[in-house]
C-alpha cells in the first residue's frame, strides 16, 4: 500500500459502520479479523496523522509506524480494556509499543 492510501482509507469494508470502537476491538480480540479491519478503517487516518506529525512529516516512517500500532494492536487488543482507555486513546499512546514510555508524538522515526 503507498502512503497516499493511508490518507484516503477511511470507509468500513463491512459496513459496519454503526458499530463502536470498543465493540469492534472486543470482537477483534477474540480473533475477529473483519472487526479488526473494520477498527482499522474507522481509525487509520486519525493514527496516521499522529504518526504522521511524530514522524515530522515523513511519511515513508509514519507507514512503517502505522504498521507497527497496528500490528501492536492485533496482537495486544485484550489489553486494551484494562488499560482504562478509550480505543483510539489506547493507539494513540501505544504508539510505540516497544518502548511505552512514549507516544507517537514523541516517536524518533
Amino acid at each position: 500500500m503507498d502512503s497516499d492510501q493511508w490518507t484516503e482509507n477511511a470507509g468500513c469494508r463491512d459496513g459496519a459502520a454503526g458499530v463502536d470502537l470498543a465493540a469492534l476491538l472486543g470482537r477483534a480480540a477474540g480473533g475477529d479479523a473483519s472487526a479488526f479491519l473494520a477498527f482499522y478503517d474507522r481509525t487509520v487516518p486519525i493514527i496516521f496523522r499522529y504518526a504522521l506529525a511524530g514522524c515530522r512529516g515523513d511519511r515513508d516512517a509514519a507507514v512503517s509506524l502505522t504498521r507497527v500500532i497496528y500490528r501492536e494492536a492485533w496482537r495486544t487488543a485484550d489489553q486494551q480494556f484494562a488499560s482504562g482507555l478509550s480505543p483510539l486513546a489506547w493507539l494513540i499512546a501505544g504508539g510505540c509499543r516497544q518502548d511505552p514510555s512514549r507516544t507517537i508524538t514523541e516517536h524518533a522515526c
